[in-house]
């Protein structure tokens, strides 16, 4: 197994806290968080709703300042991410 690095938008301040859905046209992971993009919260609230959701350690290697991100996923596969992100209500 490797490592994998993938695209995500973020999206702060939300109601809700889910992985919305995979991007085509952008090529990136939409997700909902409830923390405020402020002192790093949203991206610690990140960082944990990804490490549930793909079941691997997950660290955001660039963008902590910004919406989109890119996200270090450790020890998987494209197959396994793929899997998981196809799973996805919101898919498209």
């Amino acid at each position: 197994m490797k490592d994998f690095i993938l695209n995500v938008h973020v999206i702060p301040d939300s109601k809700e806290s889910e992985v919305k859905g995979f991007d085509e046209w952008s090529r990136s992971l939409k997700v909902k968080v409830r923390e405020k993009a402020m002192k790093g919260k949203a991206n610690t609230e990140l960082e944990k709703k990804l490490k549930k959701f793909f079941g691997k350690e997950v660290k955001i290697i660039k963008g902590e300042k910004n919406k989109n991100k890119k996200v270090l996923i450790k020890n998987t596969s494209l197959k396994e991410i793929k899997s998981k992100i196809n799973q996805l209500k919101g898919f498209s």
